[in-house]
């Protein structure tokens, strides 16, 4: 029997840098009620490639164990320091070495084409918040002012999740990972 699931593909932020994301954001978040946005929890943050709304979880996993990504060198990543929005609805931050993402969200696509919704150009981004309820003119000042100190670190796997939604929020299960560097 098939175990349809909520799915993405994503490259897992390293614990250091959720945590000084997190950090960084504490200030701004100072200014918001909870009913106003909805952040990210720290272990939630990622950078997605490809979603899959209900997928059989068996063929999920042995497509993803197809995936090979030929990279020679090591990636490092910096997260941009400039906070970014989706029409206000969703808040991001955006990762530098727009090729490297590109070169990997291919070789997803290639594998997964179709069990994809694709509706819209691919865009890296690391989402941090949620819009829940309109945003005042003083408070949309507010996040396009405001800065986090960019950080880099090195990409070392890619890794597919189960998404669980739950009242209290989305939980994630990391399945399976494919390492980008063998060093």
């Amino acid at each position: 029997m098939k175990e349809l699931i909520r799915a993405f593909i994503a490259l897992d932020l390293p614990f250091e840098v959720k945590n000084y994301i997190t950090i960084s954001l504490f200030e701004l978040k100072k200014y918001f009620k909870y009913e106003a946005i909805r952040w990210v929890n720290t272990e939630n943050l990622h950078i997605t490639f490809a979603f899959f709304k209900e997928i059989d979880k068996s063929l999920l996993i042995n497509k993803f164990q197809n995936l090979k990504f030929n990279f020679d060198n090591i990636y490092i990543v910096s997260i941009d320091e400039r906070i970014y929005d989706f029409n206000y609805r969703v808040l991001y931050l955006k990762p530098d070495n727009y090729e490297f993402f590109l070169s990997v969200y291919n070789e997803i696509l290639k594998e997964f084409k179709d069990y994809m919704d694709i509706k819209e150009k691919f865009i890296p981004h690391l989402t941090i918040a949620r819009i829940k309820n309109k945003l005042t003119l003083k408070e949309m000042e507010i996040i396009k002012n405001f800065k986090i100190p960019a950080i880099q670190f090195k990409v070392q796997e890619i890794a597919l999740f189960q998404s669980v939604l739950l009242p209290t929020g989305p939980v994630y299960y990391k399945l399976k990972t494919i390492p980008l560097n063998p060093f």
